[in-house]
């Protein structure tokens, strides 16, 4: 094995483990260990001797072991199995006799040997995907995660289960069945995270910083260090904050003969999209850097598509000293001379990753210093305090980074139907056009003939939109952090134009998302751009200003009030004139012709934005479930599908898009039906409707299309649904929506 002399903390919390073990072995249940060890304490470490004293333990000869660790993470953190398994595979440096093995080493007659730990990702044997379904498929004569269980179950081996991350874990994601299949005899979750009810082995935080393993604490700016931002954007001013700290850093680490080049980690936003018009923030952050003169062979970019100057880059010495980054250096990355973090926030969807500063909490030596400012890291962020604090209850689940984009597969008990469904071949896309700002005009003006009916309605015109930043906070463990964050004071900062432009965008594609049907545009990455168009040429002409830094903290502040917004009402109503004008126009140089492709619904895989969210929902095919936010009708009918006996399963068809189904109106276009409801006698196809979109002409135009579809294919039943009283829904007896009947499915 190799050398690695233990600290004294670490060889008394291996001796609590084993004796915790050997304590729990001698039950006949399945028992479950907690040990609690901060970042940076040498927990796989601590582990890997663990493994190697239990399978020589004189008082377990008998007890025919191996191991299986899962790693819990999403794929933002990449292979994290790996990465734990290459540690222990250094550690043990073939010098044991345990077999270090991973899902690459299954074959057809896999069984897990004795004193063997198998490392995987628990994303592997979960989800739909292609390696997924190559280790799960029933009756596979191949690779079998299933097979090898039960081969090894032959063997009377005892299975211990490792869960790294542990904190991470939510019920859903280690459910029940999956457990039962394992069928470990001991359960050792490892966790970061302290919960002094809950654990059996811990490790405080205080003995690592006294060993020298990890830096008393992250210190994040303070409220001295915006005295002289007057004027400046914000990204801009905490970008030469942050370089300064890095520059002082480097000073002392000189001036003490010390060979450690410290390392500024700087996280872009993950919302930039392609094509938009926004200056992306890595190029703002590379010209400023430029303009200040920073070479750029001493700047690494670590992305997905983009790749530079990665080369030695955890070398304590190394002389590239900015690192640009989204998610990459997450869980499982050791750089410990990383000692700067700049966190740029997210706009349309802000979640601080709190476990991105465990990337700069090591020691670079291992040994504390004579300067304390050399024993701290520090964080620099345009988050606001309370996107902090909101964020970090997403940290108790499968972690902050997973809210972006999130992905829900197919029951594996559900059978999928093919269907045919139509594909739009075709020149519009249902979006704006550039028509539409004449309407906006003419809307707008009529209600706000100059700047002080505006005024006089309601608008606010105010020149700053504030951010209120964290300040004075000291980072040790996150359970206080958040606390003391709860308690501190508003620290208000003008959001930079970069920030600005962002929620401007975001703004406007929330108000075209929420349109009732009859005025809802579905090209609305097509959409936005005019919409925000028209906005400021009218405010532009309304206040005879063209500095767009003023005038578009006036709209945003407005937008940002909802329900309570002045000029959300007249966006409505242009947007509901404008569509009878746009589908003249779309008639003339559209024929709207269409193809067809067989579908599976369910479909076997849906990536949802983050205008849903996730709800908990036994029947529906699709898990996790997500459903959008904004809309109860919707929520109310998940309700009483959930609470209806007959119902086996749902599904919520999507509203565009050649996977899923649509059927053709009598005017050419593609209507969506909203739901697929799988009874026990009977597979319904519904549309929910509510209010006056449940009666207009629009909603009579889908009835007669779903009606006449229907009447082809005598398998499925269906129609119009709305809400009735009680909890009750109606169902439309005939397309001219005249009659309304109790759904009885």
């Amino acid at each position: 094995m190799k050398q690695i002399i233990l600290k004294p903390f670490q060889e008394k919390a291996l001796t609590d483990l084993i004796n915790e073990f050997l304590h729990k072995w001698k039950k006949e249940s399945m028992q479950t260990i907690r040990f609690q060890a901060p970042t940076g304490s040498g927990k796989t470490v601590m582990m890997a001797q663990f493994v190697n004293e239990i399978v020589s333990d004189p008082r377990l000869t008998e007890a025919n072991l191996a191991f299986l660790w899962v790693s819990i993470g999403g794929s933002k953190d990449g292979d994290l199995a790996s990465q734990s398994k290459k540690k222990f595979e250094e550690y043990y440096d073939n010098n044991t006799g345990i077999d270090v093995t991973g899902l690459d080493d299954l074959d057809r007659d896999k069984v897990l040997e004795q004193n063997e730990i198998l490392f995987f990702n628990w994303s592997k044997i979960k989800t739909a995907n292609k390696a997924g379904r190559k280790l799960r498929r029933d009756g596979e004569t191949e690779i079998t995660w299933d097979g090898m269980l039960e081969r090894t179950k032959l063997e009377d081996r005892n299975i211990i289960l490792i869960i790294d991350e542990a904190h991470r874990e939510t019920g859903t994601l280690l459910a029940e069945e999956e457990i039962k299949q394992i069928d470990p005899r001991i359960i050792l979750k490892v966790t970061a995270t302290h919960d002094s009810d809950d654990i059996d082995v811990n490790v405080e935080y205080e003995e690592v910083v006294n060993a020298g393993l990890i830096k008393e604490g992250i210190l994040s700016q303070t409220q001295e260090d915006f005295k002289d931002k007057g004027e400046q954007d914000l990204d801009r001013y905490v970008l030469d904050l942050a370089l300064k700290k890095r520059q002082e850093l480097q000073k002392i680490y000189n001036k003490n003969g010390i060979d450690i080049k410290p390392l500024l980690m700087i996280q872009l936003p993950n919302d930039e999209q392609k094509n938009q018009e926004e200056m992306k923030q890595k190029d703002i952050i590379l010209g400023y850097l430029k303009e200040q003169k920073v070479d750029e062979n001493k700047i690494a970019i670590w992305l997905d598509k983009e790749k530079k100057n990665l080369e030695n880059i955890t070398k304590n010495n190394c002389d590239r000293n900015i690192l640009l980054f989204k998610q990459a250096p997450a869980t499982g990355w050791d750089c410990p001379r990383a000692q700067v973090m700049l966190m740029y926030r997210e706009t349309k969807s802000p979640v601080f990753q709190v476990q991105l500063l465990g990337r700069i909490l090591r020691m670079p030596e291992a040994k504390k210093y004579l300067n304390s400012t050399l024993n701290h890291s520090y964080l620099y962020t345009t988050y606001t305090k309370n996107e902090i604090i909101e964020s970090y209850k997403d940290f108790e689940g499968i972690g902050p980074n997973e809210a972006k984009i999130y992905d829900s597969f197919v029951k594996s008990e559900i059978d999928q139907i093919e269907l045919e469904t139509f594909v739009s071949q075709r020149t519009s896309y249902n979006d704006l056009g550039k028509t539409f700002q004449s309407t906006f005009l003419s809307v707008a003006k009529k209600a706000f003939k100059n700047k002080k009916v505006l005024e006089n309605a309601g608008f606010y015109f105010k020149d700053q939109l504030n951010l209120n930043l964290i300040f004075d906070q000291k980072i040790t463990d996150y359970d206080n952090f958040i606390k003391n964050l709860k308690k501190s004071k508003d620290f208000g900062q003008e959001m930079s134009l970069s920030d600005v432009e962002k929620l401007y965008k975001k703004l406007c594609i929330e108000v075209l998302s929420r349109q009732e049907e009859e005025s809802k545009y579905g090209g609305i990455a097509r959409s936005y751009g005019i919409l925000k168009s028209a906005i400021n040429v009218f405010l532009e002409d309304i206040l005879k200003i063209g500095e767009k830094r003023e005038y578009y903290q006036y709209i945003v502040n407005d937008l940002m009030k909802g329900a309570n917004s002045i000029l959300i009402p007249a966006i409505n109503k242009a947007l509901l004139e404008y569509k009878e004008i746009r589908e003249k126009e779309e008639k003339e140089k559209d024929k709207r012709k269409h193809k067809t492709k067989m579908i599976k619904v369910p479909l076997s895989k849906i990536k949802y934005s983050s205008f849903f969210e996730k709800i908990e929902s036994k029947k529906c095919a699709m898990q996790p479930c997500y459903i959008e936010k904004n809309n109860q009708n919707e929520k109310d009918f998940v309700k009483y599908l959930d609470g209806n006996g007959l119902v086996v399963w749902w599904y919520k068809n999507g509203d565009q898009g050649s996977d899923y189904f649509s059927v053709k109106r009598e005017d050419g276009r593609l209507f969506f039906p909203d739901w697929f409801i799988k009874t026990k006698n009977n597979i319904w196809i519904v549309d929910t409707k509510s209010g006056f979109t449940a009666t207009g002409d629009g909603a009579k135009i889908r009835a007669r299309a779903l009606e006449k579809w229907l009447a082809k294919h005598k398998e499925f039943k269906g129609g119009l649904v709305k809400p009735g009283s009680a909890g009750i829904w109606q169902i439309a007896d005939s397309a001219d929506l005249t009659k309304w009947n109790n759904l009885e499915l």
